[in-house]
């Protein structure tokens, strides 16, 4: 075995253990509905092999986590959050998530070309940190705010990665930081469960983000009405500036997406409908009528 940990701390230590299966990852293509004026996005069948994905298919974390202030992440950045979240093991003294380097480059959507010069930068004849630290720059995360009672923390998502080769592959570690522990393994209090379909196929990160925190705000097997100003919507969606004063683009290009999308991935979570909330003909919010199963 070949290890790589010039881009970690050096006692970072991987096991050997690890369960591989094959993933077949399918997707329905979204009709084309009344008003809406985009073509819709043709889904294809993908297969994934020799992708370490755990004994699970469901993210499960407390709400405070789901609920917490997320960084402005890429899409490539809340998938791999929610597949490592949802796989992750403990070697006793951490929690990690191991992968593939080239599946976990499909998973996440990282494209051909750039998974193609990081397996090269990672050769044993032309090793190269270039390319090996654009990867780890796109993919780290930085710090979530948990706000809980009259407290509030801020955790670093990713304590460090390390690549190492094995087997004539490329594999890629992620140490989870230690103080995510009592919010993803020990499910004290309330806590929600996500569908890991919902960060694996969604094809917008206002789709995972909205799917968390209506999880996040409703109980298991109620319906509720969840309401956002224009102000909180736009900070739990990290929306731009441009869509924070206008309803009509918001729901045309951000929230009808978002919505097709968790209630095709996510079984646990409907939501019913949403509207526009208004004092006068002011726009002021968002409302959601949810049902969580």
């Amino acid at each position: 075995m070949t290890v790589y940990s010039g881009v970690c701390y050096s006692y970072f230590v991987i096991t050997n253990e690890r369960e591989v299966m094959n993933v077949k990852i399918v997707k329905k293509g979204v009709k084309k509905s009344k008003g809406y004026t985009r073509k819709p996005k043709v889904y294809r069948e993908e297969e994934f092999k020799e992708v370490y994905v755990g004994k699970t298919m469901k993210v499960v974390m407390r709400n405070c986590l789901a609920l917490g202030e997320f960084p402005e992440m890429n899409l490539e950045q809340e998938k791999l959050l929610g597949i490592a979240l949802a796989n992750a093991h403990s070697s006793g003294e951490f929690y990690y998530y191991r992968c593939e380097v080239t599946a976990l480059a499909k998973m996440i959507g990282y494209s051909d070309r750039n998974t193609t010069k990081l397996v090269d930068a990672l050769s044993e004849k032309s090793f190269s940190f270039k390319e090996v630290s654009k990867f780890v720059n796109g993919v780290m995360l930085p710090y979530v705010v948990i706000h809980e009672n009259d407290d509030a923390l801020a955790i670093n998502l990713f304590h460090s990665v390390k690549f190492e080769k094995s087997n004539g592959k490329l594999w890629a570690s992620f140490r989870l930081s230690d103080a995510l522990k009592p919010y993803v393994l020990k499910q004290t209090g309330n806590f929600c469960i996500l569908a890991l379909d919902l960060f694996t196929k969604s094809t917008s990160p206002y789709s995972i983000r909205l799917g968390r925190v209506l999880s996040a705000k409703v109980m298991r097997g109620e319906e509720k009405e969840v309401s956002f100003t224009k102000e909180e919507l736009a900070e739990v969606l990290k929306l731009p500036d441009f869509y924070k004063d206008n309803y009509y683009e918001t729901k045309r290009i951000i929230l009808e997406r978002a919505v097709k999308e968790v209630n095709y991935l996510e079984e646990g979570v409907k939501i019913v409908s949403f509207s526009r909330l208004a004092e006068g003909r002011k726009y002021v919010g968002v409302s959601f009528v949810v049902k969580k199963g």
